[in-house]
């Protein structure tokens, strides 16, 4: 029989690795959606969450986004370093303890732009980064269009970049 304890773990487990939590398309769902994928930086179950992975990335961005990112990553498998040298959504290349403070705003009816504020509880305020992301609803859920930060004006542009130059 499984105490209490062990029951609550296995139920949030479960929940990490259904995905992210699905939210109305309003503001509210769009903050919602976001968070959840913070969440999953957290916990046990951080070590193998990887945004840009074949098996999650379709179920975080949007199609032609998970596309472009599959394709680009394809390109440089050989090379030690591709095009996307860190994870975009938590700005870092060891996600170890990502938070984030998220803002989202409608733009259309199924679209929307939200801004999530990284950091890292233990280090200063001045290393927290601004992540831009371009929301869309499909089928009633919303997925990445695009995101933009300081490094990085856009990912579908630089994964672009990345898959036409597939040989």
């Amino acid at each position: 029989m499984r105490s209490a304890s062990q029951i609550a773990v296995l139920t949030v487990a479960a929940a990490l690795l259904a995905g992210p939590a699905y939210a109305a398309l309003d503001a509210a769902g769009a903050k919602a959606f976001l968070e959840s994928i913070y969440t999953r930086y957290q916990g046990a179950a951080s070590d193998t969450f990887d945004p840009l992975s074949d098996t999650t990335a379709p179920t975080l961005f949007e199609a032609s986004t998970a596309r472009l990112i599959l394709e680009g990553s394809k390109v440089n498998e050989e090379e030690e370093v591709g095009p996307l040298d860190f994870d975009p959504i938590c700005t870092c290349q060891d996600p170890d303890g990502v938070r984030a403070d998220v803002t989202a705003q409608m733009t259309g009816p199924a679209t929307a732009t939200a801004t999530a504020i990284v950091y890292f509880p233990n280090q200063p305020q001045s290393t927290r980064r601004e992540v831009r992301f371009d929301l869309v609803g499909v089928n009633g859920r919303w997925r990445i269009r695009d995101l933009h930060e300081q490094d990085l004006p856009s990912l579908r542009a630089l994964m672009a970049g990345a898959a036409k130059a597939t040989p």
